[in-house]
């Protein structure tokens, strides 16, 4: 009865929500505004859009929470996140201490978020900069642009120290004559890139349309990272059963790869801006992503809490709750008050409730594998693929301790990853340093 009637109480929220975005009337640009007064007027267009409708988006969700814990209830769980995190082997005491890790850490983050606005004002000449600054580009940057040929050869180069095994699926996935990738722009192709393909079988590479941007390069470098993942699962004989697993898992192998891209073609550049480029790459792509989407994960997780203790009643009480915890880990929310409605503006929420926290423990690891990775990539590499090749017959903590001796409770994943992250943020600042010294 459970099973059968469980559409009727939490499937319908993502739906309305769909149909929330696409009623919403987020307004457009006027054409003669100025670059700057054109990003602010975005910025505020969008957010004006959302609480415009706030009520509705806010009933939503409330009802979202409300029937997931009563369904987890019913299935003796605590609550959603409970149930939400024993499927992927945590509980929500792991969860909640490794959030508060990352909220005491995050001065790292809003240093990078200061480096940055830094950098725009001095390139700018402004005396204020605001969040819909950070796209500023120096005079006479042009961003990088790649022919599929040259962004497959990159890829090919940049994950050259992954071996000769996963070189030869790689190249093979990239082969025009094999058919497996599927990038030609057109009408009514679906957002975004992705992979499919099942044991036994080869598997394929989608997007929307590649078209030359440095972002079309490192999501054909995610993805591709998922198909050539179970090619070696498929080398290794896994069986069906085993071929399935935590998404994090899945995650950090894929963010790894991402992390490779940057720092080869930051290695491979001469141009001081195309260097500068590519060392924010490093970080806005996925090096900070556990920081990003941190306080997604808390702020959801608060919500469902605040709804069950009768706290979080409407949208006024959801844009407090936004606001405080986005201060926790960002300079913006006292800046821009319109953040407080960042609520309406993360679809997973509605859709895949406490996905998020995937992309933390996903992107601790890929920091953890970059940084073992430097230390001794001979060492590395050999265990890292014997841990792709596996599959799941293991929980992932068995798994991660095994092969690389991981172990993910351990508080210093954290620490660790935060040393990183600080060494490329000192790179970073360094390179701007250089260009304003010429």
């Amino acid at each position: 009865m459970l099973g059968a009637t469980q559409p009727l109480n939490d499937g319908w929220q993502y739906d309305l929500y769909a149909k929330l975005i696409a009623r919403t009337q987020f307004g457009a640009v006027r054409s003669n505004s100025s670059d700057t007064k054109a990003r602010e007027e975005g910025f505020k267009l969008r957010y004006a859009g959302f609480a415009s409708q706030r009520d509705l988006y806010a009933f939503t969700l409330i009802r979202l929470a409300v029937a997931g814990d009563r369904l987890a209830q019913m299935r003796h769980y605590e609550d959603a996140a409970s149930q939400a995190y024993f499927s992927r082997y945590w509980s929500k005491v792991e969860v909640n201490n490794l959030l508060e890790r990352l909220a005491q850490q995050a001065g790292l983050y809003k240093r990078y978020q200061r480096l940055r606005a830094g950098y725009i004002k001095s390139i700018t000449g402004s005396e204020d900069v605001n969040l819909w600054d950070l796209s500023v580009r120096p005079a006479g940057m042009q961003l990088p642009r790649f022919t599929i040929d040259q962004a497959s050869q990159i890829m090919r180069e940049a994950l050259a120290p992954l071996g000769m095994e996963y070189g030869r699926e790689l190249a093979a996935l990239l082969d025009p004559a094999n058919g497996r990738m599927d990038i030609v722009p057109g009408a009514y192709r679906k957002s975004g890139g992705f992979s499919r393909g099942f044991i036994g079988l080869d598997s394929v590479f989608y997007s929307a349309g590649f078209t030359g941007s440095y972002n079309d390069v490192r999501v054909l470098t995610h993805e591709s990272t998922h198909a050539i993942h179970r090619q070696l699962m498929n080398r290794n004989r896994v069986l069906p059963a085993y071929a399935f697993g935590p998404n994090y898992l899945f995650e950090s192998f894929a963010i790894f790869n991402e992390l490779l891209l940057p720092d080869y073609l930051l290695r491979h550049e001469t141009d001081p801006l195309r260097q500068q480029y590519f060392a924010e790459q490093f970080l806005e792509g996925k090096g900070m992503i556990m920081f990003v989407v941190a306080p997604e994960a808390l702020l959801e997780q608060d919500i469902y809490d605040g709804v069950a203790q009768g706290d979080v009643k409407g949208a006024d009480d959801l844009d407090a709750l936004t606001k405080r915890i986005y201060s926790r880990f960002s300079i913006w929310p006292e800046k821009h008050d319109e953040l407080k409605y960042q609520w309406m503006n993360i679809p997973l929420m509605y859709e895949d409730p406490f996905y998020d926290i995937n992309y933390i423990y996903g992107g601790l690891l890929a920091l953890k594998f970059y940084e073992l990775y430097t230390l001794d990539p001979k060492q590395f590499i050999p265990r890292y693929l014997a841990l792709m090749s596996n599959g799941f017959n293991a929980p992932p903590a068995d798994l991660l301790k095994r092969f690389l001796d991981i172990d993910l409770n351990d508080p210093r994943l954290v620490s660790d990853a935060c040393r990183i992250l600080d060494d490329k943020v000192q790179r970073l600042e360094a390179l701007y340093s250089a260009r304003a010294g010429k």
